[in-house]
């Protein structure tokens, strides 16, 4: 991700964050900010490993339907409360 400033990636992540409710945990899976974002699976784990890294994303178990329709819990990243 050359050229990708830490504000690039806060901004990222939030503007993908932007429409997750409380029911989603105001979280989303790598599935979920992969869509949004428009990139690589990769690519989103290496900007999430960096943020949480800088403490400003958390990991946190959210409920999504599997394949089969049973809901389960899968983790999920957010933008931490004091960082907003």
């Amino acid at each position: 991700m050359p050229n990708i400033t830490h504000s690039d990636l806060v901004d990222a992540v939030q503007q993908a964050l932007a429409n997750a409710t409380v029911e989603d945990g105001n979280a989303r899976t790598v599935n979920e900010l992969t869509e949004a974002l428009g990139v690589p699976h990769k690519t989103v784990w290496t900007m999430l490993k960096q943020l949480i890294t800088d403490e400003v994303v958390e990991c946190v178990k959210v409920r999504r339907f599997n394949i089969t329709g049973q809901s389960q819990k899968v983790p999920g990243y957010r933008i931490k409360q004091n960082v907003v």
